[in-house]
């Protein structure tokens, strides 16, 4: 994102104002009644080089869910309005410093800065060589980032926006950063491409005053955001020239223990999400070839928020194979595409069973502005759990309706926002979580951490198995937060899970049976087949809220269903086919999307009629998650209905009354018809041979009806120009 505004879809983008494409997060109710954030996000960003804010965008995520909204609201909320761009101080050039302390022997000050910090061993210079572990500075091992000591370091810190307010006391700032507990701290900086570069002694000075303040620096380039669709931006090879120059290499060299490298902020929008993967291989073979062995951070495509799923099914696994060091972490930045509990659970769980590399939190806040609410609740105490970096946007500066992002007001330390009590001093936050890294000496205060929580002891299994089975349903509330952690822990606790499937028991009440569902959609999708039998009852039932909430879970839970026997997979299948004839449009919609997300359960033919057949329901969820699957089979001819549906301008929004509040019903990032209809276009377009792609630009955001129409007529000519060479069936 960039200060004043992001323009990756991610709040924190720099001034200008560029848009980003629409993002919308699946709602899911969080058991206990906790109401989950949902809504889609963009958002422009201010065309000045200074102050505006860019909002980030992105299409949703491809998972559809629920929010229940009732219940006890998250904490969190609009913070007070955006710092001015020219704020006063001047930042102080480096000045030399005193020494640090070293951990083994030697370690003079980093070259140029202020205070040399903790060197890791013996080399005099910025800090170089190797710890008594062996390692030279932050890597990568088992799935965990471990600093130069060895010892996992788990991130809790924020975004600073240098770049745009670099006339400020950033050393005061930085130092202030720390005293909230931060133990890291993601610093803007810029290549030059569409802000004035960040000089080598500025870099130098930056991570001399990090140091001295205990923090780890994440710095990072902001030029690269939303390439393509953000005016102004710059590809990602223009953050590779500055990170190769000779100038910046000699300010990063030696800073291995105290310095991790973002590649480049948000380099793809939604129009280049496929160079994604290939582009970072380059990057990180270049930065490698110029000596830089330090840890590489890797921003998701979309705007840094993922909605595709390229990076969190395991779209990255080419970086990772490219980098020879296998010394990289991943970074998804979570705003409105993450408004429900479901959808952030969804994404931790399916990352980490894809990938045996770290992934931290970039860039969130508790909202985007009025594009749409986040669950921060959700993302810290998940974060916390499976020991998730977490870097919240931003210390100051948002404008252009992203005031509320500002952790501070006007920088000042002493007056934080909504969003900074609720990240500094919250549940999870920073103050209870953070632990300073042991690259600052090994008295540092510190907790072994692993993502991978160690399970529960006996008796706690045995008072959650208790609690769980309770008469009285304000115990099984108070139990759930417990047992859901429970259900990411090494090894899985089948007691508990037993427990939970108990709680959906056809002789519960409803409330309690939703309750059970809910918590079982945090196990991870290839530990479900426990569950799956509580699902597949679910679909059985009459109230329409435990078919939504059944078909929900089921449409997240493909690893574990396509393990499954063939007998359960033809049953499943058969019982989804035919609540797609339900009276509800909820379940009728939410049919469809097990259909989109599970193709082992129907055939493909089934599923193309099934899609063209529900194109023309009366309700507008149905029809957008028609057009959804529609984008997923391989038949192109199904453009010649599309097509008359891309000026239906009706929200894809359908409201449920359940036992905890209203559960919504939404297409992440589609938020009307035509939105859904457009994007299939496009996507089937391009499997037609000879045809060139439909140019979309629905970057903005998608309430703007006049943008939506000015699509529509261009996806109208599209099809005249070119419907002689779409198939027909």
């Amino acid at each position: 994102m960039a200060i004043g505004c992001s323009s990756d879809g991610d709040p924190s983008e720099p001034p200008p104002s560029g848009a980003r494409g629409a993002t919308g997060g699946s709602n899911s109710s969080i058991t206990g009644g906790v109401t989950g954030k949902g809504g889609t996000s963009g958002g422009t960003q201010a065309s000045t080089p200074t102050g505006g804010a860019t909002s980030k965008g992105g299409a949703p995520a491809t998972n559809g869910g629920n929010t229940v909204m009732g219940g006890s609201g998250g904490s969190g909320g609009a913070a007070s309005g955006g710092a001015p761009s020219g704020a006063t101080g001047g930042a102080k050039s480096a000045a030399g410093g005193s020494g640090g302390m070293t951990m083994a022997t030697g370690g003079a000050a980093s070259a140029g800065g202020p205070s040399g910090g903790a060197a890791p061993t013996a080399g005099g210079g910025a800090g170089g060589g190797s710890s008594s572990c062996g390692a030279s500075g932050f890597h990568v091992k088992d799935g965990k980032l471990l600093d130069v000591n060895c010892e996992e370091f788990v991130m809790r810190g924020v975004n600073y926006p240098y770049a745009w307010f670099s006339s400020r006391n950033a050393e005061q700032d930085l130092q202030a950063i720390a005293a909230t507990g931060a133990n890291a701290v993601r610093l803007v900086l810029a290549t030059g491409g569409r802000w004035t570069k960040t000089a080598q002694g500025t870099l130098t000075s930056l991570i001399g005053w990090a140091k001295a303040a205990k923090l780890v620096s994440i710095v990072e380039v902001h030029d690269t955001t939303g390439y393509s669709e953000q005016m102004g931006s710059v590809e990602l090879g223009n953050a590779t020239s500055y990170w190769t120059g000779s100038d910046i290499v000699s300010a990063l060299k030696g800073q291995e223990a105290f310095v991790i490298v973002n590649i480049g902020n948000e380099p793809n929008g939604n129009n280049t999400s496929t160079d994604w993967a290939p582009s970072h291989v380059t990057a990180v073979q270049a930065l490698r070839a110029a000596g830089l062995n330090h840890t590489l951070m890797v921003d998701a495509p979309n705007w840094g928020q993922d909605w595709e799923n390229r990076m969190r099914d395991g779209g990255g696994s080419s970086i990772w194979d490219a980098d020879a060091q296998k010394n990289l972490v991943f970074s998804v930045h979570m705003y409105d595409v993450y408004g429900s509990s479901s959808t952030v659970t969804s994404y931790f769980n399916n990352f980490l069973m894809k990938y045996d590399a770290p992934l931290v939190v970039g860039e969130f806040a508790a909202d985007h502005g009025s594009s749409g609410n986040v669950d921060e609740d959700t993302i810290m105490s998940l974060a916390e759990s499976l020991s998730v970096g977490y870097l919240g946007w931003s210390w100051a500066g948002n404008g252009d309706g992203l005031g509320s992002l500002d952790i501070t007001n006007n920088f000042d330390s002493g007056s934080l926002t909504t969003w900074g009590t609720r990240l500094i001093r919250g549940m999870n936050g920073i103050e209870a979580t953070s632990e300073t890294c042991t690259c600052f000496g090994l008295g540092s205060r510190y907790a072994a951490r692993s993502r991978r929580k160690s399970a529960p002891d006996a008796e706690l299994q045995r008072v959650l198995v208790t609690q769980l089975g309770s008469e009285d349903e304000a115990i099984v509330r108070a139990a759930l937060p417990t047992a859901r952690v429970s259900l990411l822990t090494e090894p899985l606790q089948a007691s508990v899970v037993n427990a939970l499937v108990g709680l959906t028991g056809k002789d519960q009440p409803v409330s309690r049976r939703a309750l059970g569902l809910e918590a079982l959609n945090y196990l991870r999708p290839d530990r479900r087949s426990g569950a799956l039998s509580a699902f597949q009852a679910a679909l059985h039932a009459e109230e329409p809220e435990l078919l939504s909430l059944g078909l929900l879970a089921l449409s997240q839970s493909r690893p574990s269903v396509d393990a499954a026997d063939e007998v359960t997979r033809a049953a499943l299948g058969e019982r989804v086919t035919a609540l797609l004839g339900h009276g509800n449009p909820g379940v009728r919609g939410r049919a469809l999307l097990v259909l989109a997300e599970l193709p082992a359960l129907s055939s493909e033919k089934t599923r193309f009629e099934a899609a063209l057949h529900a194109l023309l329901d009366r309700e507008p969820y149905v029809s957008a998650q028609a057009a959804h699957l529609l984008a997923r089979t391989r038949n192109a001819a199904a453009i010649y209905r599309l097509i008359e549906l891309v000026r239906d301008l009706r929200p894809a929004r359908y409201e449920l009354g359940g036992s905890s509040g209203v559960i919504i019903h939404d297409l992440p990032g589609r938020r009307s018809v035509a939105e859904a209809a457009l994007f299939a276009v496009q996507s089937l377009g391009e499997r037609v041979s000879g045809v060139e792609r439909l140019p979309l630009t629905l970057r903005d955001r998608y309430t703007d009806e006049r943008l939506l129409l000015e699509n529509a007529d261009a996806a109208k000519r599209w099809y005249l120009r070119f419907a002689a060479r779409i198939p027909k069936e």
